[in-house]
């Protein structure tokens, strides 16, 4: 059992987020027939509440109604998608074997993850599956979604956070929009509802970042290595996050408590009233900003990672050929166009991008690799 305080800031929504399975709460919250919670207060205003929630839970059977909107598709299914059910054997297996063979479909397919994939307009899920394969967690989810109900498994889209930011001044975790995540639920006889997050099981060489450190490459700045830029990059953060807990601290022990608790608080501190400790916090800040400022402008440094920086030399090779990476082009993108490019060096390119993707995203890789990637970039030789 997880007992918790939920602090919610204003929201347009009356929906309020919670650990799974959000079990004992309290007015104005309730639980509607999705399991959400919602709210009867005024969603404008912060609001805080708290809750009691089980890892381990069963939602327990659901009846016709309910399977119908689970199973239900938007049209007819079409033979593509039907021999790719058939392939994954998900109409005569049991839903737990089929889940598993699509989960390893999306993991050892050339499936990728990235914010700015294709614009998808007729048969969206179709053609994802068969041509773009580039997307983020709501593709992911919802074609998995609809590859279940093809095979008569009740299944829906959920949207909520994934993982927060630990504020370690105030021990309190971060929840921002960033961690917003879409996955996908299937219902299962003795089981109900169970959590399945297809987008886990894209292989880490095929997630695009979100930082785009490829282009960065390509143009000579990586500026978020450990140097003295990062040293300023921890500084904005421990400040972000002292920020963030003298905030947090404020709404709970403030604002959200009575004249006699407030006084109390700001006794503690040594403050007589609340303008007074506006002036001190509007001079604190003043005092961080100053100190940012001169350490993120001091010196922005370069990156000393030697993967990077020999990958760097490489795409300077290939850009004299005029082969410049693209805007949101990945390494394995820009190894294809190359190789399209320069066929007599397409093995070298394939080669040499591979070690690239493996040492710089993958989690198993030595010096042996190390070497051999520096060794090849500095035989590289392009003749466009």
């Amino acid at each position: 059992l997880y007992q918790y305080t939920l602090l919610m800031e204003p929201s347009d929504k009356t929906w309020v987020f919670g650990l799974e399975f959000a079990a004992n709460f309290a007015a104005p919250l309730r639980r509607n027939s999705q399991y959400q919670l919602i709210t009867s207060a005024n969603p404008d205003k912060r609001s805080e509440y708290r809750i009691s929630s089980y890892p381990a839970y069963n939602t327990g059977a659901i009846n016709a109604a309910e399977i119908q909107d689970a199973t239900q598709l938007p049209g007819p299914v079409s033979a593509n998608i039907n021999q790719l059910v058939q392939r994954l054997h998900g109409f005569e297996n049991k839903p737990d074997d089929y889940i598993k063979q699509l989960l390893n479909h999306f993991k050892t397919e050339d499936f990728y993850y990235t914010l700015t994939p294709p614009l998808l307009e007729k048969n969206p899920i179709e053609q994802f599956l068969f041509e773009t394969r580039r997307g983020f967690c709501e593709h992911y989810a919802t074609a998995f979604v609809y590859l279940m109900r093809v095979a008569h498994i009740p299944a829906r889209v959920v949207t909520g956070y994934q993982g927060g930011e630990l504020n370690k001044v105030g021990n309190f975790l971060d929840i921002r929009q960033a961690y917003a995540h879409a996955w996908s639920e299937v219902w299962l006889e003795q089981r109900g509802w169970v959590r399945v997050d297809p987008t886990a099981a894209i292989a880490p060489e095929r997630i695009e970042q979100n930082i785009n450190i490829d282009q960065q490459i390509a143009s000579g700045i990586v500026s978020f290595t450990p140097n003295s830029a990062m040293v300023a990059v921890d500084w904005l953060k421990n400040a972000r996050q002292l920020w963030g807990n003298v905030d947090y601290q404020w709404q709970r022990w403030v604002i959200n408590y009575d004249n006699k608790n407030q006084s109390q608080f700001l006794s503690s501190l040594g403050v007589s009233d609340l303008k007074t400790m506006v002036y001190w916090m509007t001079g604190f800040i003043g005092l961080i900003t100053a100190l940012l400022s001169w350490l993120l402008l001091r010196n922005p440094g370069q990156t000393k990672d030697p993967v990077v920086l020999t990958y760097q030399r490489f795409c300077k090779k290939l850009a004299k050929t005029g082969l410049i990476k693209k805007p949101g082009e990945g390494a394995q993108d820009f190894a294809t166009r190359a190789k399209h490019q320069l066929p007599e060096q397409a093995d070298s390119i394939e080669h040499i991008s591979r070690l690239f993707i493996k040492l710089h995203y993958g989690k198993q890789s030595g010096k042996d690799d190390l070497q051999l990637f520096t060794r090849l970039v500095a035989k590289f030789n392009c003749k466009n």
